[in-house]
């Protein structure tokens, strides 16, 4: 019996489980409505980012949205089309100057996160550049600031951007940066094996982050090409280009996440 996995969760499906009220290549009707909603906003995004710019026609683009949110509101069962409407309609009024109700609206989707969730934190950078936008430096810093004292919790890949904005605001603030930066700085390079210099960081903070950030995004890049280049292999050739990489990366959640991807060969 073959499977297949659902187009909207992932999820492996039997080939001969399909009924006549799930949608084929679907485990259920709630992952097809969910599927549609989101094809239905991307058939809208490009429009909606280009009347979204600054001196674009920003009262078009929250028309826009306001249609997707009326057509497809009953079918939004994760509520994932009402948050990226609302972060949408946040970006069209902190163009226009509107401040609050740019953070308003990021306010509720910030209230509907589970804690240090990934999109939690990205939320929380928006509000941050609402704040900071508004000329609200110590309230942006106070953002920041509890995102830093939980980096160990945060997605590994998010740390150094919320690191970037605290250094940057602080400097527009007229402030001293807080000694903890370098200090959640050298333990992250620790644990995640890109190693940094101790003299750099505490001498030159921006530009040991900087440095963070460039060797993070070549190693994402590393391993962007391995999964590519994993496609055409077959499962015994996979298994050895996997091995090769693990032994050759220098970053250890890359490593993991590698690992990750053996796990899941022998699981198929």
């Amino acid at each position: 019996m073959s499977r297949r996995s659902c187009g909207s969760c992932g999820r492996h499906i039997e080939a001969s489980s399909s009924d006549d009220a799930t949608p084929q290549g679907f485990c259920s009707k709630r992952c097809f409505d969910l599927a549609q909603v989101r094809e239905a906003f991307d058939s809208k995004l490009i429009e909606i980012v280009m009347l979204s710019r600054p001196g674009g026609d920003g009262e078009r683009a929250l028309e826009i949205l306001d249609g997707l949110r009326n057509a497809w509101l009953d079918s939004d069962h994760d509520g994932w089309l009402d948050r990226t409407i609302r972060s949408h309609r946040a970006i069209v009024y902190q163009n226009a100057g509107r401040h609050q109700d740019a953070l308003d609206e990021l306010r509720i989707v910030e209230s509907s996160l589970p804690p240090l969730s990934d999109e939690l934190v990205l939320t929380k950078a928006s509000i941050v550049r609402g704040l900071e936008g508004a000329g609200r430096y110590d309230e942006a810093l106070e953002e920041l600031t509890s995102l830093i004292a939980a980096w160990e919790q945060l997605p590994i890949l998010r740390i150094m951007g919320i690191l970037g904005m605290y250094v940057d605001i602080t400097a527009a603030a007229g402030k001293v940066v807080d000694v903890i930066c370098s200090e959640v700085l050298l333990q992250w390079s620790a644990r995640t094996g890109i190693h940094l210099s101790s003299e750099l960081v505490e001498t030159d903070l921006p530009a040991a982050i900087r440095d963070a950030t460039d060797r993070q995004q070549k190693g994402e890049k590393r391993f962007s090409q391995l999964c590519r280049f994993l496609e055409s292999q077959t499962e015994e050739e996979r298994t050895d280009t996997i091995r090769q990489y693990i032994a050759s990366e220098p970053i250890i959640y890359l490593q993991q996440r590698a690992s990750r991807l053996l796990a899941l060969d022998d699981e198929e």
